[in-house]
């Protein structure tokens, strides 16, 4: 099978993550797989050099984005796929555009469109998501609550197939090598919370730290991980006891000093870094998005309001207050994710997609 991924993200996090994976597992199978990206983006940074990667650009201006489309067309007509999977709504939207039916498609949001947009233009973004589904064989969402949106908005074909994780490398530490983290990291004997995501606004970090403020635990220390176009506005006033570690080529490590994790996001589609968090045996608290309610319960965190920093606040202290809980809620969080959300059940679930959706234009 040949495959071509397509996405136009620069950033770094849960997509460009999603592809390696996906790459290297279709890799693995003797498929011959072609991933078109930015050039110097993350996810062109960290493809290994087995996965062969062509350069696409995507500019939001029209003189650009038309040649864009062209050198997508392009790309397609010399690689000629079997499949192609389009990652993330610009690509998404570009793609089914280019490609209108004619190769096999798989279009996967990684959280819909319209979450990102400010609420005047919900209604505009979900009727050009109509308009493309035509297009498209399959969408992927990576959570029963993700397919849920598409469902009530006519979205369609809609296919559930669950993010997932490396269980058997993201796994808990041994308390020794706990206590070697809590010496690397430089934080003292208080708990240690983490927070892995973009400093950027649909992660919402000005939220966790605001409701950090009022869990009054000087004693604990708050890790944020990763980088964003609001890392200066954070620096500018953060609490003695936050630190701004910036994006790690690993982020293995934070998860496993971590005593509790915590998620502030405005939406998500099922985020990997809170399974990562789990299967390392961090409880989790969370904001209300999409892909948590069926992993998170009371024993293993908390899922608390939008935009709500008391009540963000109030459960991260609920956690830090009980130590004993906290302790218990470990084994529940790794119990969450291993083996439901393990890797080879995911990719498993993929190429069998990969198989219907060319056996159906048969």
């Amino acid at each position: 099978m040949r495959v071509l991924h397509v996405t136009a993200t620069y950033a770094i996090g849960g997509v460009p993550l999603y592809i390696d994976q996906l790459a290297r597992d279709q890799q693995a199978r003797g498929w011959t797989v072609l991933v078109a990206c930015p050039k110097g983006g993350h996810l062109s940074r960290i493809l290994t050099d087995s996965t062969p990667q062509v350069r696409w650009p995507l500019s939001s201006r029209p003189d650009h984005l038309a040649r864009s489309a062209l050198m997508l067309k392009r790309i397609v007509s010399d690689f000629d796929p079997d499949v192609i999977h389009l990652h993330a709504s610009v690509a998404g939207a570009v793609g089914r555009m280019v490609i209108r039916g004619t190769t096999a498609t798989i279009f996967q949001p990684h959280a819909w469109s319209f979450y990102a947009v400010p609420p005047r233009l919900e209604q505009t973004t979900q009727r050009y998501e109509r308009l493309l589904a035509r297009w498209a064989n399959a969408i992927v969402c990576g959570s029963p609550g993700e397919a849920d949106d598409g469902t009530r908005l006519g979205l369609g074909p809609l296919v559930t197939v669950d993010n997932a994780v490396d269980t058997d490398r993201f796994r808990p530490a041994s308390d020794a090598r706990r206590a070697e983290l809590r010496d690397e990291f430089h934080v003292g004997d208080g708990p240690v919370v983490v927070s892995v995501g973009r400093l950027a606004e649909q992660k919402n970090p000005q939220l966790l730290i605001g409701a950090w403020r009022r869990v009054g635990r000087p004693d604990a220390t708050l890790l944020l991980v990763g980088d964003g176009k609001l890392r200066n506005e954070l620096a500018a006033d953060l609490p003695d006891n936050v630190r701004l570690l910036g994006t790690l080529a690993d982020p293995l490590p934070a998860h496993q000093v971590a005593d509790l994790s915590v998620l502030a996001s405005r939406y998500e589609t099922r985020s990997l870094a809170v399974l990562e968090a789990m299967a390392c045996g961090s409880p989790v608290v969370s904001t209300e998005v999409s892909g948590l309610a069926d992993v998170l319960h009371r024993g293993n965190g908390s899922i608390v309001s939008q935009n709500d920093a008391g009540a963000l606040a109030a459960a991260i202290r609920h956690w830090l207050d009980r130590p004993d809980e906290l302790a218990a809620a470990r084994t529940a969080a790794r119990a969450a994710v291993h083996p439901a959300f393990a890797l080879d059940r995911w990719a498993d679930q993929m190429a069998d997609l990969y198989r219907s959706v060319i056996a159906e234009r048969a």
